[in-house]
């Protein structure tokens, strides 16, 4: 049971991992120009491993920015939490 929990932490890290490697490289060199191969090979993974866990480049584009907008929201749940004014949560949103 430990050993199947510790390889679906693994996996959702790698997932992040890459998520977060792609990202980087779509916003410096733009999403046309960035392969499966670059990222899997940024990361030192086979291209396989990147495949199963993301069914192209388009799907790993679509999670990266799902992530980010979970990223934006999670801040602005902090924000309005943290203050009274709104103008401070209006500033975060500049």
């Amino acid at each position: 049971m430990e050993t199947l929990r510790r390889k679906r932490n693994d996996k959702v890290k790698l997932k992040e991992q890459i998520v977060e490697t792609a990202m980087e490289a779509f916003t410096k060199l733009g999403i046309r120009c960035v392969r499966m191969d670059d990222i899997a090979l940024s990361l030192s993974i086979s291209k396989r491993t990147l495949y199963e866990l993301f069914r192209d480049k388009e799907n790993l584009l679509l999670e990266g920015l799902r992530m980010q907008q979970q990223q934006v929201n999670e801040a602005m749940i902090e924000v309005t939490t943290r203050t009274e004014n709104v103008l401070e949560v209006l500033e975060f949103n500049l």
